[in-house]
């Protein structure tokens, strides 16, 4: 797999995205769902790094790491994600 150094190391705030104050939740997957290989070891840290830098994109932010979910959330963990709207819908951040 070959992965884009160039474009994964450019901050996002470089990229001029601001929602300002639009709220926005990134969903993580949980750290025991991949094997402890050297593969793994190699992506951890920048893609962990990228979901953090997601964060800077508005003012209003959370980051939560979906249990026993791999990067398929929506299909690992559908009553988290249906759950999350529904917290959204009835009490925003």
């Amino acid at each position: 797999m070959h992965i884009n150094t160039a474009l994964a190391s450019t901050p996002l705030s470089e990229l001029n995205y601001n929602f300002e104050d639009l709220p926005v939740y990134v969903l993580s997957h949980d750290d025991t769902a991949y094997p402890d290989t050297q593969r793994w070891q190699s992506l951890h840290g920048p893609w962990s790094g990228l979901q953090e830098e997601l964060l800077s994109i508005s003012n209003i932010t959370e980051r939560q790491i979906v249990p026993n979910a791999s990067h398929n959330i929506p299909n690992d963990a559908p009553d988290y994600v249906v759950n999350l709207i529904r917290q959204i819908l009835h009490n925003p951040i």
